[in-house]
């Protein structure tokens, strides 16, 4: 019966131990797992720490430099450059325009005081303002203008109204053009500082910026005829000379008239009219145009009118290069009664300025 008993009592024993062993078991194994999953948490929050770390400094980074990443979700593009121009507009009156009326305007080497109009464009998805454009000038026949440049070699313009999201605005950039500057192509750079419209910080981009020096169309009338013959056909030599520093494109000479004191006059004339164009490599082009007229021989006007008689005639000379000449022969009729007077021929000249433009001058 003892041993009975003491079976029975190893039993529990060894049911009890066993039921320990389990509980410690589970209890070991639980504490493993709560233990890692504390460590998962402890883990995840350094992984949290070090991404808000690389936040701040990234947000810092874009407001210190002029590297803008586009390749993320949260990023945005910076102002883009949409095209440069000279103007007479003046910077000191307004330097934003999102409505871009202002007129282009050629410009050549030697000019002086000159503004450059920059158009860029917000390519961000958010609204801007305070823009302030740094542009450095290249090293040789441009000059900042004193007062006008922030006490730095560079010129500086500004935008203080608000350009929304795709909208476009102007730059004027005001600079002194010197007789040293080739008419051409430049590349130089602009720094843009900005600040988005409910966020704080200013933001820094720079720009590669293309800008041309137009050159200058500037033509002139030279008459080779200093006297003419009363009661007879004298056939004029004019040269239409091109002085400036552009190409004057399709030009087009019109007579309109002969002035005698404050007499005008008119008819029908024959005329003839050759260009000559000289280049750099002293090459001569000559072409001849006749142009009749609806008579063979002009009539003479009344002797109470000594005026000369003249057919408005259209020359087209086409292109007159740099430092080139187009010659235009009107054929002129005096009358009898105009000897010893002086005649004044009245020309008006149309061409394609380095715009493309068509100008007009008299």
């Amino acid at each position: 019966m003892a041993k009975s008993l003491n079976h029975g009592e190893q039993s529990r024993s060894a049911i009890r131990t066993e039921i320990g062993t389990r509980i410690k078991t589970t209890a070991i194994t639980t504490t493993k797992i709560l233990s890692f999953i504390f460590a998962g948490i402890l883990f995840f929050s350094s992984i949290e720490n070090a991404n808000m770390t690389t936040h701040a400094q990234l947000s810092s980074y874009i407001t210190t430099n002029s590297t803008f990443p586009n390749n993320g979700s949260d990023t945005d593009k910076a102002p883009g450059f949409l095209d440069a121009y000279w103007t007479n507009y003046l910077s000191s009156a307004s330097s934003t325009s999102n409505n871009n009326n202002s007129v282009k305007k050629e410009v050549g080497p030697g000019d002086g005081a000159s503004t450059l109009a920059v158009v860029l464009v917000n390519r961000g998805r958010s609204d801007i303002t305070g823009v302030t454009g740094y542009l450095t000038l290249p090293s040789i026949g441009f000059k900042p203008i004193p007062g006008k440049n922030n006490g730095t070699s560079q010129s500086v313009a500004s935008a203080y109204s608000i350009v929304k999201a795709g909208g476009t605005f102007v730059l004027y950039f005001d600079m002194n053009v010197l007789k040293q500057a080739k008419v051409g192509g430049y590349s130089t750079s602009l720094s843009l500082k900005y600040t988005k419209i409910n966020q704080i910080g200013q933001l820094i981009t720079t720009n590669t910026l293309p800008f041309r020096l137009t050159g200058k169309v500037i033509l002139d009338a030279v008459s080779e005829n200093s006297e003419l013959i009363p009661s007879t056909q004298n056939q004029l030599k004019i040269l239409i000379q091109n002085i400036g520093s552009a190409n004057a494109a399709g030009a087009v000479v019109t007579v309109t008239g002969i002035t005698s004191g404050n007499s005008v006059t008119s008819s029908n004339t024959q005329s003839t009219s050759s260009s000559t164009s000289n280049t750099n490599s002293g090459n001569t082009n000559t072409s001849t145009t006749n142009s009749p007229s609806s008579s063979s021989s002009p009539s003479p006007s009344s002797s109470s009118n000594p005026a000369v008689n003249i057919g408005a005639t259209a020359f087209h000379i086409g292109t007159i290069p740099v430092n080139g000449s187009a010659e235009i022969n009107p054929v002129v009729y005096p009358t009898a009664s105009s000897g010893e007077t002086v005649q004044n021929l009245n020309l008006q000249i149309s061409y394609g300025d380095a715009y493309g433009n068509q100008q007009t001058s008299n």
